[in-house]
C-alpha cells in the first residue's frame, strides 16, 4: 500500500476561565456580589490543525504454506538392508518399536533379495503373527489397525533344526514402517516491530487468499496468543483482509509471534499471505494560534483578589504519535512531555500572564493529537 499523508484537522476545546474561589462583595457600585462566585469564560472554540503526519505501511511477506490436522503417511523406520538368521550356530532377528498414539493405519514394507529354503520367515505385531511362511524374493506389504499405545514389529526365521551346518537365511532390503496418523501441521511466524513502529502504530492487518482446503474446522490465525481470525475461507482468488490492534494483540517493540492452524480433518493451502504494519511518522512541527480578548472588568476581577486564578483546560481524544506538546499564553510557555487518548490537561495561569485587549494562545507540536 502507498504511503500518503494525513492532515489532521481537529477542534480543541479550550476553557480560559477566571474563577473566583474565595471572596465577596461589590467591587464597584455597578458589580454585583455574586460576581466573584462565577465562571468567565474568555475563549472557547476551534484551535485547527494539530500535527502533520505521514502514515506509513512495512510489508512483511510470508511463503505460501498449508496448515492443518489430518491423517498422512509417516515413515517411522527406513533400513536399506537386514540380515534374519536362525541356526544352530547363528540367530538374529529384528525388533522394532513405534508408538501407536493417533495411529490409523500400519504399513510394514519390504522386499526378499535373498534366502534359502530351511525353514518360514515370520512377521509378528505385538505378539499376533501377521506373516509365517517360505518367503520367496520378491515385493511384501502387511498392514494392522489393530494397534497399541506402544506397538513392537518382529521379524526373525524359523531355525534349520538339522541342517546344523547353515542358518535359515534371509536377506531383506528396503524395509519400511509407514503409519497413517493425523499431525498437526501450522504455521508459525517471528515478525519484529521496531521502537518507530510501535510508538506511532497505527493499525496491523493480515492477509491471504486459500488456494484449496478441507473446511471440516475454521482457519485460526493468532498473534501473541490472541485469536483475531477464525472462520472457513472459501477456496478462491478471494484476497481476505483481517485487522487488528496493537492493544488487543499486544504487540510490542521486539519479537512477535504470528500462528496459523486448523482443527481436525481440516487442511488449508494458503497463498501470498502478507503482514502489513501501518504507523505513522512525525513531521516538522506545526504552530496554531488563536487570540482572544480580555476586558477590563475580568482585569480587574483578578486585581482584587489574590484568590482568583484562570485555567486552560484541553481534552485529548487521541494521541497517534505522543512527542509532546508546547502551549504559549501570550509570553506564558507551558510544555506537556506525554499525554495519552482521553486524557485531559489542565494548565494555571495568573494576572501577570495576560492583558486587558488582546491575547495570544498557541498550540505546537512535533507528535499528532485529536483534540476536542
Amino acid at each position: 500500500m502507498e504511503d500518503f499523508i494525513k492532515v489532521f484537522v481537529v477542534g480543541m476545546l479550550l476553557f480560559v476561565a477566571a474563577i473566583a474561589l474565595l471572596g465577596s462583595g461589590p467591587i464597584d457600585s455597578g458589580t454585583k456580589t455574586g460576581d466573584f462566585n462565577k465562571e468567565h469564560i474568555l475563549y472557547e472554540g476551534s484551535i485547527g490543525a494539530v500535527g502533520v503526519v505521514t502514515e506509513n505501511s512495512r510489508n512483511i511477506p510470508i511463503a505460501d504454506f498449508e496448515v492443518g490436522y489430518t491423517i498422512g503417511d509417516k515413515t517411522l523406520v527406513n533400513e536399506e538392508e537386514i540380515t534374519i538368521e536362525n541356526g544352530w550356530f547363528r540367530q538374529n532377528f529384528k525388533e522394532l518399536t513405534f508408538s501407536g498414539e493417533e495411529v490409523q493405519k500400519m504399513v510394514l514394507l519390504f522386499d526378499v533379495f535373498d534366502m534359502n529354503t530351511y525353514g518360514n520367515l515370520t512377521v509378528k505385531l505385538n505378539g499376533n503373527i501377521l506373516h509365517t511362511n517360505i518367503t520367496y524374493p520378491g515385493e511384501y506389504r502387511f498392514e494392522s489397525e489393530d494397534l497399541k499405545e506402544t506397538n513392537t514389529i518382529t521379524i526373525e526365521s524359523i531355525s534349520s533344526r538339522l541342517k546344523f551346518w547353515a542358518p535359515t537365511t534371509y536377506i531383506l532390503n528396503n524395509l519400511k514402517i509407514v503409519v497413517e496418523s493425523y499431525g498437526v501441521q501450522e504455521k508459525i511466524i517471528p515478525f519484529e516491530i521496531y521502537n518507530y513502529e510501535s510508538a506511532g502504530w497505527s493499525r496491523g492487518t493480515f492477509s491471504f487468499y486459500v488456494e484449496d482446503s478441507i473446511k471440516n474446522n475454521p482457519l485460526y490465525v493468532e498473534l501473541n496468543n490472541y485469536k483475531i481470525y477464525e472462520e472457513k475461507p472459501l477456496s478462491s482468488e478471494i484476497i481476505y483482509e483481517q485487522k487488528f490492534t496493537q492493544l488487543e494483540t499486544k504487540l510490542k517493540t521486539g519479537e512477535n509471534i504470528l500462528k496459523v492452524s486448523s482443527g481436525k480433518d481440516s487442511k488449508y493451502s494458503l497463498k501470498n499471505a502478507e503482514l502489513t504494519i501501518f504507523f505513522y511518522s512525525s513531521g516538522q512541527a506545526v504552530s496554531k494560534s488563536k487570540t482572544f480578548d480580555v476586558d477590563r472588568y475580568i482585569i480587574y476581577l483578578m486585581e482584587s483578589s489574590v484568590n482568583v486564578t484562570g485555567r486552560i483546560n484541553v481534552t485529548v481524544n487521541e494521541a497517534p504519535v505522543d512527542t509532546g506538546l508546547t502551549m504559549n499564553l501570550n509570553d506564558k510557555i507551558y510544555h506537556v512531555d506525554s499525554v495519552g487518548s482521553n486524557e485531559t490537561i489542565s494548565l494555571p495561569f495568573v494576572l501577570d500572564d495576560i492583558h486587558e485587549g488582546k491575547n495570544t494562545l498557541s498550540f505546537s507540536t512535533h507528535g499528532t493529537y485529536k483534540l476536542g
